[in-house]
């Protein structure tokens, strides 16, 4: 299984991460300057330590300002709108790529955003339904088992939801956006699903680096998923049709 993955990296997976991750770093500066700006500041304070955590307090005391209110939730909302299209388009684009890699089909700038506009409608449909309905639900059943039982860190509290998010909730997007069958996925590979989704939680409650690595893991397990998903139902021949080195 992790060689057949490693195939997919080889073969155009890596390609294809590799501009999600770049397309994504630049939408992320893009959002950090709209944010700066508006919060007061100028453009070199957003490599300034902590300008996050400083143009967040800023505003936060906007919206408890009367007069900034209606502004800063008109902004919030449409921060939050075009930061759900972006999903759409950029994960959208990173999932049907890796399908087109698993299929053996090439990978190139034109192909990804190609698939960016075939996959952004249902990319936006899925994730809403997962991730602001499932993935709530879990956060929520995690919150009130360790809140009734026991206190627990805000890292620990991390860990589990970054690993039942890869166990239940990245499978499930992956496959759906691509129309792959669901049905025992999980259940059934629940082995090498298991070990992925441990090491991005792993990752997740380190600090900086592994923040960084978590965000590089969690780009191409959706790979691994789709390797795993094409590999099962014996519609891709990766040995014959990848080149093994």
């Amino acid at each position: 299984m992790f060689r057949s993955f490693q195939l997919a990296l080889n073969n155009g997976g890596a390609k294809a991460g590799l501009i999600y991750i770049v397309s994504s770093g630049l939408l992320l500066v893009m959002f950090l300057v709209i944010m700066t700006l508006f919060s007061g500041g100028s453009l070199l304070s957003i490599v300034a330590p902590g300008s996050l955590d400083s143009i967040t307090e800023h505003l936060i005391s906007q919206m408890l300002s009367k007069e900034s209110f209606g502004l800063v939730i008109t902004l919030l909302g449409a921060l939050f709108v075009f930061g759900i299209i972006s999903c759409g388009i950029l994960l959208g684009g990173l999932i049907g790529s890796f399908r087109d890699v698993v299929e053996g089909r090439p990978i190139s700038i034109a192909s990804y955003f190609n698939n960016s506009l075939n996959y952004a409608l249902r990319t936006i449909g899925y994730f809403c339904l997962y991730f602001f309905i499932l993935g709530l639900m879990i956060f929520a059943l995690i919150r009130i088992i360790f809140l009734v039982i026991t206190p627990i860190e805000i890292n620990n509290q991390t860990f589990l939801i970054s690993l039942f998010t890869g166990l239940v909730i990245t499978p499930l997007l992956t496959l759906s956006i691509v129309g792959f069958k669901k049905r025992g996925f999980i259940t059934q590979n629940i082995g090498p699903i298991f070990i992925y989704s441990l090491a991005v939680a792993i990752f997740s409650i380190i600090p900086v680096i592994g923040q960084i690595v978590t965000f590089i893991l969690q780009t191409y397990y959706y790979l691994f998923i789709l390797v795993i998903s094409t590999k099962n139902n014996n519609t891709f021949n990766f040995t014959k049709n990848f080149t093994v080195e």
